[in-house]
Formats: C-alpha cells, sequence, structure tokens
C-alpha cells in the first residue's frame, strides 16, 4: 500500500500540471529575471503576488464582462467614446511589440496586455451593438445555472 501510495504522490509530483511546480517554475523564473540576487523567500513571494496580481486582473474583467450580460440592451453603451477601445488595443499591441523587442519571454509580462485586448474587443463590440448583452449572458447561465450571484455582478441594473 506504501508504494502504491509513493508512487501517485511522485507521479502527482513530477506532473506538469502540479500548482507547486507551476509555482516553482516562476520562482526560478523570478530569481533569473531578477536586477539582483533574491533569496528564495523574496522570489516566492515576488512570483506569488505576481500570479495573484494577474488572477486579480483577469477577474476584475470577468466581473465586467459578468455585469455587461445583465444590461437589458445596448443603450448604455451609447454615450462611451466609440474610439477608445480601439486606441487602448493599439496602445496593448505596442506593448506587446517593445516587450518583444526587447526579449522579454516571460509569459506574465505579456498577460495584462492580452486580456486588456479581449477586453477592449468585447467592449468595442458593445459599444458598437455588434454584440448584444444577451449574446454574453449566456455563457454566466452556462456558469451560474441558477443565476449570477449579485457579489459577482454589482445587483440587476
Amino acid at each position: 500500500m506504501n508504494k502504491k501510495l509513493d508512487r501517485y504522490r511522485n507521479k502527482i509530483h513530477n506532473s506538469r500540471w502540479n500548482p507547486l511546480s507551476f509555482i516553482k517554475k516562476e520562482e526560478e523564473h523570478t530569481i533569473q529575471t531578477a536586477d539582483r540576487h533574491l533569496t528564495k523567500e523574496e522570489a516566492v513571494t515576488v512570483a506569488a503576488v505576481s500570479l495573484i496580481s494577474a488572477l486579480i486582473y483577469a477577474f476584475t474583467k470577468f466581473m465586467i464582462f459578468a455585469r455587461w450580460s445583465t444590461f437589458p440592451d445596448n443603450s448604455y453603451f451609447f454615450s462611451w467614446h466609440p474610439i477608445t477601445p480601439w486606441v487602448a488595443i493599439l496602445g496593448s499591441l505596442l506593448y506587446i511589440y517593445c516587450l518583444n523587442a526587447k526579449g522579454v519571454k516571460y509569459w506574465l509580462a505579456y498577460f495584462p496586455a492580452f486580456v486588456g485586448i479581449f477586453y477592449c474587443l468585447i467592449e468595442a463590440c458593445m459599444i458598437e451593438a455588434w454584440l448584444h448583452p444577451d449574446d454574453i449572458e449566456w455563457f454566466f447561465q452556462a456558469l451560474f445555472p441558477n443565476g449570477l450571484p449579485d457579489w459577482l455582478t454589482g445587483g440587476r441594473v
């Protein structure tokens, strides 16, 4: 029984889907790219805070999409400036180009730009009425069959 348990632990430990190995890779990358020598605790802290920051950033965009899915129609977007999302997309593309030109290969540096582009594309589609709140509501209904919780959407419109 103990050998089976050890084999199972090793299989999980060596799996690429193991969250601990993912954090370990981020820690190693943080140490390699730092301007000064970081201790193990500092590297773990920087890697963990970076990952948490990326998750928070993505989740706030998710919350905004959930809010938009509760709008009855696109009239809420009529007062939004129609060029702003396109300028933001251009800015994100320039940011990605600059990172690539500098030789940055760290995925976490690119993450906010890609999430921002996706967000701005949806925003532009909502402003131009190419996409309606009903079109994104089905996604949230699949995730939350009993209805969207108020803490996620901020309440009904």
